[in-house]
């Protein structure tokens, strides 16, 4: 965090270039830039590092889906039927003509609790 406000402080109030700031401080010139560009954006809160996490995830199942799987596992346990993930991937294809894949379904039964995961094998 020092070296990002010294750096700006080069820059904004010494009125060094961008060049000659990277040079001094040996990092690159781009870097001097964007720093430079998120303190005058946000002031000091600018230069703490950003998250790099993405703010969305387009491959998400989306809660529509979710509740559906929960739903056809609840109905097919209810009647004694199989209700693994393959099973259920197979129904939701035949009354929506899509269906994520097992492993996705497997995953969110899972996450859910419905499946308890074997202890002896390691996935």
């Amino acid at each position: 965090m020092v070296l990002r406000q010294m750096v700006v402080d080069a820059v904004v109030i010494e009125g060094r270039s961008f060049r000659e700031t990277a040079a001094t401080y040996g990092v690159s010139k781009s870097w001097v830039y964007e720093l430079v560009r998120r303190y005058r954006a946000h002031g000091p809160a600018g230069l703490s590092p950003a998250s790099k996490r993405p703010h969305t995830n387009p491959r998400q199942m989306s809660l529509e889906t979710e509740e559906r799987i929960v739903r056809l596992r609840k109905e097919l346990s209810d009647l004694g039927a199989d209700c693994g993930a393959q099973t259920i991937a197979h129904h939701l294809q035949q009354r929506f003509d899509a269906s994520p894949s097992p492993s996705a379904i497997y995953q969110l039964l899972k996450r859910r609790g419905f499946v308890t995961p074997d202890p002896r094998f390691r996935r």
